[in-house]
């Protein structure tokens, strides 16, 4: 991880004698209070307790969204199943297939 410029803040085992849970940053100055705690009354991994320090920017996205909730996915379903797809994608590799899907949209 280090290769990445990762570094894995919990250094004690969370499980038994084994470190199974992994936290890594790449900007330690933005973790803090790292503690293995006990484990909850049903589970064998340990808890890990920690603090995030900076501070919060909150501001308007500009990026433009497409609102899911307003779909209507029993009409998209309809068109999709009637493509046939057999005919559409045969013969062609993984690529040509995406370059195409991408070239209709």
């Amino acid at each position: 991880m280090e290769d990445n410029f990762l570094s894995q803040l919990v250094s004690e085992p969370t499980r038994g004698c084994s470190s199974l849970d992994l936290l890594f940053t790449d900007r330690e100055e933005l973790v803090g209070g790292v503690v293995v705690r006990d484990c909850l009354v049903h589970f064998s991994h340990a808890m890990i307790e920690l603090l995030t320090l900076g501070k919060v920017k909150w501001g308007v996205s500009k990026t433009t969204t497409m609102d899911f909730q307003k779909a209507d996915f029993v009409l998209f379903r309809t068109f999709v199943e009637r493509i046939a797809w057999e005919k559409v994608l045969k013969g062609k590799e993984v690529q040509e297939h995406w370059t195409s899907l991408r070239r209709k949209s």
